[in-house]
């Protein structure tokens, strides 16, 4: 899945290209900011997100529904840290009690549900709800985010 056609086709809005990251004012009202990945950052844990870690590093999409951890460097918004690094996120999905399969990756906050992780051989994400201790399973992100979409259209 190529992830901001995903989006554009999806949710689409007015695009300004930064030099370090991409905003996007979506015409449902939401706002996103995706990160671009600096030629530094090793995402190869993540690798079976496709484009999503090839292209970007740290998202914060539709006014902070899904948070994409960043793989290195925290990313801050107006002073403000809007974005984990993969390791602060691991240490947090830790502290709550969530529980993945040992090959996984914890990479996704999403609001009002809990965390993701991504298996790092099969692509499938694994969703944990953090209130009620549920989990559940996906094939791929693209099917996670059609499923969210789906629930709010």
């Amino acid at each position: 899945m190529d992830f901001l056609d995903w989006i554009n086709r999806n949710r689409p809005g007015k695009t300004q290209d930064l030099p370090d990251r991409i905003e996007i004012a979506h015409e449902s009202g939401e706002h996103s900011t995706l990160w671009k990945r600096s030629d530094n950052s090793d995402f190869a844990r993540l690798r079976k997100l496709g484009t999503v870690y090839m292209q970007l590093d740290g998202l914060d999409l539709f006014s902070s529904t899904f948070k994409f951890a960043s793989v290195l460097i925290p990313r801050v918004k107006n002073d403000v840290m809007v974005i984990f690094t993969l390791e602060q996120f691991e240490s947090e999905v830790a502290s709550v009690g969530c529980h993945f399969p040992e090959l996984s990756v914890p990479f996704l906050y999403q609001a009002g549900i809990g965390y993701c992780a991504v298996d790092i051989a099969s692509g499938r994400i694994y969703e944990y709800d953090a209130e009620t201790g549920q989990s559940d399973e996906y094939e791929s992100l693209e099917e996670l985010l059609d499923e969210w979409l789906a629930a709010i259209v």
